[in-house]
């Protein structure tokens, strides 16, 4: 299990499967109103504050996203509200967060790839319309330190699903799956 601080009120906690097969849980099962995947969760927050040394209340106002990860186990994003906030009822919010991000050339895409070193937290997959260049990524851990990366290289057009299913029907696909570590190692040759 894998603990990060990605912003003051935003953790992220990537659980391998095996981590998943200790806690006992499945990403199918998840679900707050059952009372194991509370017991994890609380389990998860208690590791989370021993690790980032955080006062971190396993029961305040908590906003919880799973995201499954293609090699199983799953991500999960909490947001730590503040006491203020009209946020009645923790949840768990199931997605399978596809990010996508638009480059004007295939150079931008390249100076990218040098630019992450082989160091590649997402898996991405790579479009274009012969004018433009879409990269989908489904970020893993460490994926807040290449953000900015990101957004120096191209931008982001869309947090929503709709937007990656979109291209995936409309765009011709370049590289189908691992585009960001296919390009690294050209770049290496």
């Amino acid at each position: 299990m894998n603990i990060e601080a990605i912003e003051n009120n935003r953790i992220i906690v990537d659980l391998s499967p095996k981590d998943m097969t200790e806690l006992d849980i499945t990403f199918e099962e998840m679900d707050y109103s059952n009372i194991e995947t509370r017991r994890v969760i609380h389990m998860i927050l208690d590791r989370a504050r021993d690790t980032l040394h955080k006062d971190i209340d396993p029961t305040s106002k908590l906003i919880v996203e799973a995201v499954p990860k293609l090699s199983g186990g799953c991500l999960l994003f909490f947001t730590i509200l503040d006491a203020a906030s009209t946020q009645r009822l923790l949840q768990i919010k199931k997605e399978s967060r596809e990010l996508t991000y638009e480059f004007e050339n295939i150079d931008n895409l390249f100076d990218l790839a040098c630019a992450l070193k082989g160091e590649i937290p997402f898996s991405s997959q790579l479009y274009t319309d012969n004018i433009r260049y879409r990269l989908i990524i489904q970020p893993a851990f460490g994926f807040s330190d290449v953000k900015k990366l990101l957004a120096e290289y191209g931008s982001l057009i869309s947090k929503k699903e709709l937007s990656a299913a979109h291209t995936k029907e409309h765009w011709k696909v370049l590289i189908s799956d691992s585009a960001m570590e296919k390009l690294s190692v050209s770049q290496l040759s």
